[in-house]
């Protein structure tokens, strides 16, 4: 197996390229860069403060509250070169969803922005947090940037919170404090946890995944070994919108090309079409990954089409089923063919990718990475046939061991190694994976199972449907009926024309009987469609006033 020698632990990923590279550009925001040896330098002045407060010991957690920028490199490899666990938390999180994470995990710091600071307050009391780093989005930008958003007033905010907060300290005086040379190398074993990464899991339950130094290099080490022919070190470019704080992007980005010395170019919101673009056209990229809701968009943004993607070599999907009409669109444009990969958070994230992929789009997720086993069960628990739906399970050293304060979750989902993925697959003899569905949210028709991705991907191939979601819900003659959510380009679209082109592609059963049209669905931080909230949406109403069968 293909492994970077020396490299054991997070930081070391870092080291290496600082080492070799030092003045490679490491990461850039808003036309401002980053160089390895500066990455090196700004990582360790935050490591020393974090020593140097005196209210840290090893292995405590350090919650990161950040968006796409500068500062989260620097605060992220910071907390590892401490011998810190880092504890990832989305940016646009509610107070309760804040509440529950820095209760849970215990979290000693909080670094996040200035501007997220009113919901820090609102939860700050019921927590562990004894400092809170506030951060602003130019703090690590050329003097004439921060001198402009001074005469702008921005700061104001942080003076504000100064004094209900304590405990609050600006992320450019953690800096100066850590220049004073206060940092002490830490002896980190590749056994230590890293990451504390919370995910809905295989129950739904927010709980923390446990990601060790270990599973996260493994994971690194097995997709440097997959992309290696492909990817030269040092010269990569790579535009990054999928956000840091979401392990598919961390591992990716943080680890993997950084283990490559890429230039990465960060977007902090990858629902800024129009800025995407743009930098897409300032930096031709080499390396690419998104999901499918990302990819319509950009097929959809005019100036997208007008780039050059000569540059371009590889192309990753992840996060959600990437639907063949997107992946024909994409290698069309961009020249460029989809790779898609599966994973799950408790797996580093990644399992599986199809590389290099195949010329006709499949519907595979390929084959496991290199010392990763792939086992499909039945509801009673046997070993399937190839070619039998089942859950699949898997077990690789990228695989973790326990969840965060949670034994029984780990008890039923953590078996001798092997991790229940929740997902039904079909495994073909060629040992690709096809993902069928989630467990839970296979619809049961009158007896028959219908797998909702299915006809997602029969439906969103309507060339006038942008998107759309199918849940079930409950009836009494059937057990569960199928609910269609669309969002159409075409405003003359209508229900009675959506059900037509369904009965024409799918056996009578799977025809949804309820179309729903919507403006836009709910997606995750990372875009992929929330069934669940619209499920929970539809069963409120359904309650209080029955459905019925259909519309018509």
């Amino acid at each position: 197996m293909h492994t970077l020698t020396g490299v054991n632990v997070l930081s070391d990923v870092l080291l290496r390229s600082a080492r070799l590279f030092p003045e490679k550009p490491a990461f850039t925001h808003a036309g401002s860069t980053l160089t390895y040896t500066q990455l090196d330098r700004l990582s360790t002045q935050v490591a020393g403060y974090l020593q140097f407060t005196g209210t840290l010991s090893r292995q405590d957690r350090v919650a990161l509250m950040l968006p796409n920028l500068l500062h989260y490199p620097v605060a992220m490899f910071g907390a590892m070169k401490a011998g810190m666990i880092v504890v990832n938390i989305n940016p646009n999180f509610g107070e309760a969803e804040l509440r529950h994470i820095l209760r849970d995990s215990g979290a000693r710091v909080l670094i996040t922005l200035q501007e997220c600071l009113d919901r820090v307050e609102a939860v700050i009391n019921e927590t562990s947090i004894a400092e809170v780093i506030a951060a602003d989005v130019l703090d690590l930008h050329p003097l004439s940037q921060r001198a402009f958003t001074r005469f702008m007033g921005l700061p104001r905010k942080y003076r504000r919170f100064k004094s209900v907060l304590p405990h609050l300290i600006s992320f450019r005086k953690v800096l100066r404090i850590g220049q004073a040379e206060l940092y002490v190398h830490e002896s980190i074993s590749p056994d230590d946890i890293a990451l504390l990464q919370y995910t809905g899991g295989t129950t739904g339950d927010a709980k923390g995944a446990i990601l060790k130094h270990r599973h996260l290099i493994a994971n690194m080490n097995q997709l440097c070994e997959l992309f290696e022919n492909d990817l030269n070190t040092g010269s990569e470019v790579v535009v990054a919108p999928m956000p840091l704080y979401h392990i598919y992007s961390f591992t990716l980005h943080c680890l993997m090309m950084i283990a490559f010395a890429a230039r990465m170019v960060l977007i902090p919101d990858w629902r800024d079409r129009d800025l995407l673009v743009e930098e897409l056209g300032r930096y031709p990229c080499t390396f690419f990954a998104g999901l499918n809701t990302l990819f319509v968009g950009l097929c959809h943004h005019p100036n997208f089409l007008q780039l050059d993607f000569s540059a371009l070599k590889i192309t990753c999907s992840g996060g959600a089923p990437l639907s063949e009409s997107t992946a024909i669109e994409w290698r069309r444009i961009t020249g460029c063919p989809l790779v898609e990969g599966y994973g799950l958070t408790e797996a580093s994230p990644v399992i599986s990718v199809n590389y290099p992929p195949s010329d006709k789009f499949t519907g595979s997720v390929g084959k496991p990475l290199t010392q990763t086993e792939c086992k499909v069960l039945s509801e009673e628990g046997d070993v399937l046939s190839y070619g039998e739906k089942g859950e699949l399970w898997v077990k690789g050293p990228q695989v973790i061991n326990r969840y965060w304060n949670m034994p029984k979750e780990t008890e039923v989902s953590i078996q001798e190694g092997w991790l229940e993925t929740g997902d039904i697959v079909l495994m073909n003899q060629a040992g690709e994976i096809h993902i069928i569905d989630r467990k839970s949210d296979i619809i049961n028709v009158s007896g028959f199972p219908v797998y909702p991705s299915e006809l997602e991907k029969v439906i969103s191939c309507h060339p006038d449907i942008k998107e759309c979601a199918v849940i079930g819900l409950p009836d009494e003659a059937t057990g569960e009926q199928i609910k269609l959510y669309v969002v159409s380009s075409n405003p003359r679209l209508n229900v009675r024309d959506i059900r037509e082109y369904c009965r024409e592609r799918l056996t009578s059963y799977k025809v949804p009987r309820l179309v729903e049209f919507k403006q836009h669905l709910p997606h995750t931080p990372v875009g992929k469609v929330l069934r669940r909230q619209l499920r929970d949406e539809a069963l409120a109403v359904h309650v209080s006033s029955p459905l019925s069968t259909s519309y018509f």
